[in-house]
């Protein structure tokens, strides 16, 4: 493997690691969790099928 083809792995896993460390930090760390048996209310239409 040539210099060239090493530094462009390089830089591809440290882009690679950014991602996956950004989504955990933004969007699984930061999610609100809701208790189990707890309802909370989304739309004022009612979506469930009838019956």
């Amino acid at each position: 493997m040539n210099r060239r083809n090493l530094i462009t792995a390089i830089i591809g896993i440290i882009v690679i690691i950014t991602g996956v460390i950004a989504y955990v930090t933004h969007f699984v760390v930061s999610a609100q969790h809701i208790p189990a048996g707890k309802f909370i209310k989304i739309s004022n239409v009612d979506l469930s099928p009838k019956g």
